[in-house]
């Protein structure tokens, strides 16, 4: 019998990890000079005017390195196994406290996955995993029963560290998989560290960027298999860009990259 291991059991999740979905992890305007939220008192003599044109969504969660815009777009391609192929993550329903990310892809066919973003005292959450290798393949169903942490707190710098946690069920049985029966639990913990401020170019552009180090350990637990499959664990890279979000995405090996291609909507 063909032994299972954590790496194919999680592979659904693992996809997020590399394709950068989280996009960016996520104000399309350019974010002030600190991230703290604006005094509710009228600004004194020697504060800047306030902008003339004021938008309801110049008031939202303004995080600096997650722009959160309706309209705001970023369109990436993946490099991977000698293959490429593109994907635009998009923005809708942007509210004080929430937002929708949407992400089109044509390849292996053309579906569109969603993933809702929380905006929690300006840090940014998520209330699931975003499962890109469910909707590729419409074989296996994810279900996110917990999550804890956030994906991004809402100040960064060099030397800040942030773990998130996933808690999922995975459905297999699509997948007709010889020995699996049932649900598969499933938790993937992110342990994140912005590890330098650096310039990275990208086919979008030259950007000022904090890189982040995100070392991703993935555990599965398979009914009827007396001893669970090791722990699964691999590195990624990540660029973010003040005011744009992030802009390239990279594996330890250097074998699968993804890069931001263009940026509309800011």
């Amino acid at each position: 019998m063909k032994k299972l291991s954590v790496v194919a059991l999680t592979a659904p999740l693992l996809a997020l990890a590399l394709l950068g979905a989280g996009c960016g992890n996520k104000s399309a305007t350019p974010p002030a000079p600190k991230p703290a939220a604006p005094s509710a008192q009228a600004p004194s003599a020697a504060a800047p005017a306030a902008p003339t044109a004021v938008t309801p969504e110049s008031n939202l969660c303004r995080h600096p390195y997650f722009p959160l815009k309706n309209g705001y777009e970023i369109a990436y391609r993946v490099d991977a196994a000698g293959r490429s192929f593109d994907y635009v993550m998009k923005q809708s329903d942007v509210t004080d406290a929430s937002a929708k990310l949407s992400f089109a892809f044509t390849y292996p066919k053309s579906f569109t996955a969603t993933q809702n973003i929380i905006c929690d005292k300006g840090n940014i959450r998520t209330d699931g995993y975003l499962d890109l290798g469910g909707a590729m393949t419409g074989t296996v169903k994810t279900e996110t029963k917990n999550v804890v942490g956030d994906m991004m707190p809402k100040s960064l710098a060099v030397g800040s560290e942030w773990t998130t946690t996933y808690e999922t069920v995975m459905d297999y049985s699509g997948m007709n998989v010889p020995g699996l029966k049932g649900q598969v639990a499933g938790k993937v913990t992110a342990k994140n560290k912005v590890t330098a401020e650096e310039d990275v170019e990208v086919p979008a552009g030259k950007f000022r960027a904090l890189k982040v180090e995100s070392e991703t350990t993935s555990t599965a637990t398979v009914p009827g298999m007396p001893t669970p499959p090791q722990p699964s664990k691999s590195v990624t890279y990540q660029w973010w860009v003040a005011g744009i979000g992030l802009v390239k995405t990279t594996d330890a090996a250097g074998t699968m990259n993804t890069v931001a291609t263009r940026i509309s909507g800011n």
